[in-house]
């Protein structure tokens, strides 16, 4: 898209509602963020980054937390924070 000024009012909403889906938690309304894609990781590695400068490499808890940061949501899906995901798993 291009500049929002000139767009309409359907396109807006459209684009606003895309955005709420996908960055948006539908329980709590959390923003996604790269905490809480590192908290993700985290949850599936609990050992952490194993990379020998401690991150940005190709271990399983860096290519986690790429997979949560790049994720987007299928047709009825809608983004869930890591808080609110260990709730619903029953986890403190």
């Amino acid at each position: 898209m291009g500049d929002p000024r000139r767009a309409s009012d359907k396109e807006l909403e459209s684009l606003y509602y895309d955005f709420l889906i996908a960055y948006v938690c539908e329980s709590c309304g959390e923003v996604r963020s790269e905490d809480d894609a590192e908290s993700k990781a985290t949850a599936l590695i609990p050992d952490g980054c194993t990379c020998p400068n401690n991150g940005g490499g190709d271990c399983p808890w860096c290519l986690a937390k790429e997979e949560a940061m790049d994720w987007q949501p299928e047709p009825g899906e809608q983004f869930i924070c890591a808080s609110c995901d260990k709730k619903a798993a029953g986890k403190p």
